[in-house]
């Protein structure tokens, strides 16, 4: 893998109010975003299983670009009450992600939370290392990028699936 395939395409940063989120930051580092938008996993372990609904805007532009994470109430992966406001995650493709995700925790990352696609296969995973405890690593089937890049370029959620 080259160093260009390891730089992060996204930075994932959770808020409290999206929509005030969107319109302050476009403002104060002048980029626009996709209109906010509910994006409904149907299963994500973090780590007992359950649907999710996020909403979320993407920076459009220069990579990596911000995603901006507005989670449900409660515990989880995408809360505030489990993270906090900021920074929350790094993005990164991965290919082969069903592979690369036993190999990943063998090398001492671990995992803290999945999405899981309809087939049982992973979406996504969410890890830490020793090495960065505080930040988390969003590891994103490279199968899925296609999809993603269209939901980020039209802002239409319907590409996700």
């Amino acid at each position: 893998m080259s160093a260009a395939q390891r730089s992060p395409w996204h930075v994932g940063v959770l808020v409290a109010d999206l929509d005030k989120a969107v319109a302050e930051l476009g403002v104060s580092i002048g980029t626009t975003f996709t209109p906010p938008a509910v994006v409904r996993f149907e299963h994500v372990e973090d780590p007992d299983p359950r649907a999710v609904d996020i909403r979320v805007a993407f920076s459009r532009g220069a990579v990596p670009q911000l995603e901006l994470i507005e989670g449900p109430p409660g515990e989880g992966i995408y809360s505030l009450a489990t993270y906090g406001p900021g920074l929350h995650h790094l993005g990164y493709w991965e290919d082969d992600i069903d592979r690369r995700f036993p190999e990943r925790v063998r090398a001492g990352s671990t995992c803290v939370a999945k999405v899981v696609g309809p087939d049982g296969g992973l979406v996504a995973w969410y890890g830490t290392t020793a090495a960065s405890p505080g930040v988390l690593a969003e590891y994103i089937d490279a199968g899925a990028r296609l999809a993603i890049e269209a939901f980020v370029a039209t802002g239409d959620v319907s590409h996700l699936g």
